[in-house]
């Protein structure tokens, strides 16, 4: 387990940067924090890294899916699954086929973690991010396993 603080914007893009250059095929990757700490900002940066800088990246909040080919010809689907209705519902957005061809991103995968542990595979990656207050002001820390 690895936690990583995060000062600014910058970071928090290069850090996502590093991720998505070590990524591959069949890679998840689990964003998971509060509103507002900044998983949609890294996705965007991870996704951006893959895609080209000149890709423009939508939250998909509200279609639940956005799905991209890496510059390698890669998909990547990115969910956001905060807006689900049930968690079933994950098997009407394509999950099976992006884990055996795709590199995801889901965001809020804690709204069906029970029906993701039975999807995904053990080297799943886990990103929990956190707002911290400081005297210096805000600050992100990345758990990372």
């Amino acid at each position: 387990m690895e936690v990583i603080s995060i000062n600014s914007e910058q970071e928090m893009l290069d850090f996502s940067s590093r991720i998505a250059k070590k990524s591959s095929r069949k890679d998840v990757y689990f964003l998971n924090g509060d509103l507002g700490v900044g998983k949609t900002f890294f996705a965007r940066g991870f996704i951006k890294e893959l895609c080209g800088e000149d890709t423009i990246v939508r939250s998909p909040s509200f279609p639940i899916l956005q799905t991209y080919k890496s510059k390698d010809g890669v998909e990547l689907f990115h969910y956001d699954f905060y807006r689900l209705g049930s968690p079933e519902e994950i098997y009407n957005l394509d999950i099976e086929h992006a884990l055996s061809e795709a590199i995801v991103l889901v965001e809020w995968s804690s709204v069906a973690e029970e029906l993701l542990s039975d999807l995904f595979l053990e080297d799943t990656n886990l990103i929990r991010l956190d707002i911290k207050l400081g005297e210096d002001g805000i600050s992100r820390s990345i758990l990372m396993s």
